[in-house]
């Protein structure tokens, strides 16, 4: 996966100004991708199927996104780096009901915490206030040894479990929907992006059903 981000003072100007935009919104599914992916761009191999995404993640879950932390900071040796790359993460905090895939023993208290890519012209916090506690589908990439670049040093918080595994989310396994939403909605990709052999699902309960068939 890779990630580019907006580096002139230009694009973070205008990302700050269009933050500023939607703040007083309500909190919804919606809005937090919104916020999160605005101005990131990515570009990454689609999962194929549903028994693509069980063969690749190494955690599937469904549950709910109980809150968005900041617990993993990344430091580069040198400033420019630090300055390019300063605020690119937030941690989601996903309270699991179902292990559709993987090992349940890396779960901590039900949770499970995966961070993402977000603007840097968005605060955490705003990112929390967001939040509306939706619905989730996960296919998960266990990153517990991650590092963005051999000299980047990521540093956990205490906001963290110490023995706590952290993941991404693949761009297109990361699906949330509020209980009045038709449609479910991801951070980077779109329902239509599914590969043909996912057969169209629409909802976070069609991911899931999909993904346990799928076992079968």
């Amino acid at each position: 996966m890779r990630i580019a981000f907006p580096t002139s003072a230009l694009a973070a100007a205008l990302l700050v100004l269009s933050g500023c935009g939607i703040q007083g919104e309500p909190p919804s599914a919606k809005r937090l991708a919104a916020l999160t992916s605005h101005g990131v761009h990515v570009d990454y191999t689609p999962l194929a199927s549903p028994r693509d995404a069980l063969a690749k993640g190494d955690l599937v879950a469904l549950g709910t996104l109980t809150d968005v932390v900041d617990v993993v900071a990344v430091t580069h040796p040198g400033a420019r780096e630090n300055e390019r790359q300063a605020g690119a993460y937030a941690t989601f905090v996903l309270t699991v009901d179902e292990v559709i895939s993987g090992d349940p023993a890396k779960l901590r208290d039900r949770r499970v915490y995966v961070t993402v890519n977000k603007s840097r012209a968005t605060e955490i916090t705003a990112l929390a206030r967001a939040n509306s506690h939706p619905r989730v589908v996960a296919v998960l990439d266990d990153i517990s040894d991650w590092k963005p670049s051999p000299d980047a040093t990521v540093t956990r918080s205490a906001a963290l479990p110490l023995d706590a595994p952290l993941y991404f989310a693949y761009s297109d396994g990361l699906w949330l929907q509020d209980d009045d939403d038709a449609a479910m909605t991801g951070v980077y990709a779109e329902p239509r992006d599914l590969p043909a052999a996912w057969n169209g699902p629409r909802t976070v309960a069609e991911v899931a059903a999909s993904l346990r068939a799928a076992k079968r």
